[in-house]
């Protein structure tokens, strides 16, 4: 048994659904990087706070990608550097440990936004 599907409407149906599917990923990816770089603020290192409070996402919603960062000049230095003396918690590489605690609760929260946006 063969089953053909005809699309008349001159692919307007798949280019929607393309649209809504590249809309709920780009809405899900913009609440993971903000929930990103809120989970790696409880582990970056705070002496006045200035590291913390200079984090930034910044989302190109047509190519789907994103970043998370730090914007001050020592932010690297901090993030890399092994054996720094960390109070409460704090500690090198807080970025990287953050995105690989939750990576896998930010692709199912992707993949949520789309079913729901899908109906799927």
């Amino acid at each position: 048994m063969q089953i053909a599907i005809r699309q008349t409407d001159g692919g307007l149906l798949a280019e929607k659904a393309s649209e809504l599917i590249h809309e709920a990923i780009a809405d899900a990816l913009d609440d993971v990087l903000e929930a990103c770089l809120g989970q790696s603020r409880e582990l970056c290192p705070i002496e006045e706070g200035t590291l913390a409070d200079s984090g930034f996402t910044e989302l190109d919603r047509e190519e789907l990608k994103g970043q998370v960062g730090y914007g001050t000049p020592y932010a690297v230095y901090q993030h890399q550097t092994v054996g720094l003396h960390h109070k409460d918690g704090k500690t090198d590489h807080w970025l990287e440990k953050t995105v690989y605690e939750h990576a896998e609760e930010y692709g199912e929260s992707i993949a949520k936004a789309v079913r729901g946006r899908t109906g799927g």
